[in-house]
């Protein structure tokens, strides 16, 4: 889910910004883990959900079907988390 929040860094500057995490205590610990204090956050809305799913081009679908090929022809395993 998508996350709007408001954190303090470590110079007291506010920080603005929207990012993915699970629940409220995910993005309590995202925000520390880049060093900031989480003030005010939640569910984002409107405009930002479109953003967040853009359409994917054509020509990078082909050029990510392409190399996923290549990795799974090669015996890479790929893991889905």
């Amino acid at each position: 889910m998508l996350y709007a929040y408001k954190a303090i860094d470590s110079a007291g500057r506010n920080v603005f910004g929207r990012t993915d995490a699970a629940n409220l205590l995910d993005l309590e610990q995202r925000m520390r883990r880049m060093g900031l204090d989480l003030i005010v956050g939640a569910p984002a809305r409107g405009k930002a959900r479109a953003i967040a799913q853009a359409a994917v081009r054509r020509q990078d679908l082909i050029h990510f079907c392409f190399h996923l090929e290549q990795l799974i022809g090669g015996g890479i395993q790929i893991s889905v988390q």
